[in-house]
Formats: C-alpha cells, structure tokens, sequence
C-alpha cells in the first residue's frame, strides 16, 4: 500500500495532463460538477502525487475534471490525497480509477493509456489484461486501434463523431490515407457497414487514380442500391464516365438514379 496524505492544495499548484488518459474534457460534465459542487460541496478528492522536480508542486493522478469544475467556481483550493508513486504506478492508477469510479473512458483513451503502459513500462498485453481483470482480445484490439491511428481519426473520435466501429475499420489503412477517409465519413454521414465497404475498396484500389475514384463514390447511394457487399465494391472501384447512372433494386424492382457528382440517390416510381 502507498503512503497516502490527506491535504488541501493550491489550485495554481497542480500540473495537469501528467498522467491523464483522457483525450479530451467534456464542457458540459464541466459544468455540470460545478453545479453539485456549488451546492453540495467538493464529495471526493483528488490524487496527486509531489512533483518530481518543483518542489510544493504536484501531478494530478486522478480528478481533472474537478480540478476544472473548481476554477469554474473561481476556487484557489482542492482537497487532495498525495501519493508517493513512480512514473509506472501514476500511469497505471490513472487508468484504473478512471475506470471504476471516474467519467467512462472512450475506446481510443483506453487503447493509447494501455499502448504507454506497453511501450514506456515494457508491459506485456498478458500483464495488462491481468492488471485491469479483462482479456487479452479486448486489450490488444484496443492497442491495435490506438497504435494504428492518424491524428484526424483520433480528433473526431474522441468528440463522438466516430465510433469505435467505425475506427476499427479505418484504423485498418495506411495512417497517410486515413484523414481523406474520415473527411468523408463525418461529412456524409456513413454507417459503419458503409465505412467497411469503403475501406475494403481503398485496400483493393490499385493506384492513385483508382484510389480517388473510390473516395469520390457515393457509397451511401450504392449501399441503398444494392443489398450484396460485393456489388457495392465492385461498382466503386469501376471505371465510371457517366455523371448519372441508373441502378434497378434487385429486391422490390424500382429504379435509383445516382448523380456521381452531387453523390445523391433519387429513386423513381
């Protein structure tokens, strides 16, 4: 057991970010601590452990989002509870409350504090898994994720814009390609069976220029169109010099119209 002290410190005298898994602060939980904590006072404290080189200077282990919800209230003080811990159990107790009694951590957060773990401690999966009581599947499925991912996939994940799903099957092409990849599915909305038809088909794409052809498809009208993966694949990666084609739904008869430009489906009578 870690020695523990019981205390109550500046807030001008915390670093933030040391240890933390979270990729980004939620605003809205922000503000919503601030108001219980206006009105029912601070419940729980913080971890923190002295700073390693400023002296009467701490790392936050554990409670960011109050350390924030505090300033938000204008408060200088915060009830805190010093550990003395290495580099290795700061990360490690980081993760693991979050997980038992902090804000629920996202997929990608969970995936790049276990891939520290693993890359700066030398920690295997198997350790990892046994640590956090979950299977080696769910850790490594994670990591991969998390090793595999570009910036922009790891910005719009981390606000909700892409699932897990969705990151799993995008996180599967080459790390330079991918930022074109979640341009288009934020913007068009796919799902993640539209996203895994697309990504099948960039892996396929022989070249720059079938390349762009695949990222220029309007998958979502071809997903619509027709019901078997194949189809959809094989469509996307044709060579396409008509502006508007039309496609006859195999399964109730009617006509779509796809606009190759606009990217849209209009089905007839």
């Amino acid at each position: 057991m870690d020695e523990v002290s019981a205390v109550v410190v500046s807030l001008d005298s915390l670093e933030l970010g040391a240890f933390t898994p979270r990729l980004m602060f939620d605003e809205g939980w922000i503000k919503e601590l601030a108001e219980d904590i206006s009105r029912n006072g601070q419940l729980k404290p913080i971890i923190v452990r002295p700073h390693p080189s400023k002296p009467g200077f701490y790392q936050v282990i554990d409670g960011e989002h109050r350390v924030r919800a505090l300033g938000l209230l204008g408060m200088t003080q915060v009830r805190a509870e010093i550990r003395q811990l290495s580099d290795e159990e700061a990360v490690f107790l980081a993760m693991r409350v979050n997980e038992l009694h902090g804000k629920r951590l996202s997929d990608l957060e969970e995936g790049s504090h276990m891939l520290k773990l693993n890359v700066e401690f030398g920690w295997t999966q198997e350790k990892i898994a046994e640590k956090l009581g979950r299977s080696q599947q769910w850790v490594s499925d994670r990591i991969r994720i998390a090793k595999n991912m570009s910036e922009d996939l790891r910005f719009y994940h981390a606000r909700g814009k892409i699932s897990l799903a969705h990151a799993r099957e995008i996180a599967e092409l080459p790390r330079e390609v991918q930022p074109e990849i979640v341009k288009k599915v934020v913007e068009e909305g796919l799902s993640s069976r539209e996203t895994a038809l697309l990504t099948h088909a960039l892996r396929r794409a022989e070249g720059e220029d079938e390349r762009r052809r695949v990222l220029q498809a309007p998958v979502k009208a071809l997903t619509e169109a027709y019901e078997e993966p194949a189809r959809v694949v094989e469509t996307v990666l044709s060579r396409k010099e008509e502006i508007i084609e039309t496609f006859t739904c195999p399964g109730c008869g009617r006509k779509a119209t796809v606009d190759w430009v606009e990217r849209k489906l209009v089905w007839g009578e």
